[in-house]
């Protein structure tokens, strides 16, 4: 009987053992590795993220992979477009020195925890801006862990779907500066 007291514990503990090993195995495959590269902001990706910094964000498009219905509220556009801009404001803070991709992930997801209220299509919009800047910047590994859905594509030897409305990763979408919409618009 103090056998089956002692041997019982044990491989009820053994088996929970193994069993959190094959659930991290499980979790560990979608995983990915995060990028460790490191750029120079080209005068060009500064041009194309200051035009991006001064776009009216959060406005309804049909770029695929999935369309955008817009913020529906004035608020649900404000917040996102302040930590969208604040983002790209400390990537251009970077100056013509070299950008770790580890520097600019940290910033993007500092920023972005400020939306954690938002819809989730809005969540989703704010991270179609952080893709746009790290394909601005020539980073071709991965921004996340999370393995992205089937749904969106990734270009050959990059580690992130491509930003919605992209082409390609050399054609991205063209971007809407606010005083052309208003022209647009008005």
């Amino acid at each position: 009987m103090q056998v089956l007291t002692l041997t019982l514990p044990i491989a009820v503990l053994g088996a929970l053992c193994a069993a959190g090993v094959y659930s991290y195995g499980l979790w560990n495959r979608g995983t990915r590795p995060l990028s460790t590269e490191t750029i120079v902001l080209t005068p060009e990706a500064r041009s194309r993220l200051v035009a991006l910094r001064a776009e009216q964000k959060f406005q309804a498009h049909d770029y695929p992979p999935l369309g955008y219905t817009g913020a529906a509220r004035l608020q649900d556009e404000l917040n996102p477009t302040a930590a969208v801009n604040g983002f790209i404001d400390d990537v251009l803070a970077g100056s013509n020195f070299s950008i770790a991709a580890a520097d600019v992930r940290k910033n993007a997801f500092r920023h972005l925890a400020r939306l954690e209220r938002l819809d989730t299509e809005d969540r989703d919009r704010a991270y179609d801006y952080v893709l746009d800047v790290w394909y601005t910047l020539g980073f071709r590994g991965a921004l996340t862990r999370i393995q992205p859905g089937s749904g969106f594509p990734i270009p050959d030897g990059y580690a992130e779907p491509l930003p919605a409305g992209w082409i390609s990763p050399s054609q991205p979408r063209p971007i809407e500066t606010i005083a052309q919409a208003s022209r647009l618009r008005g």
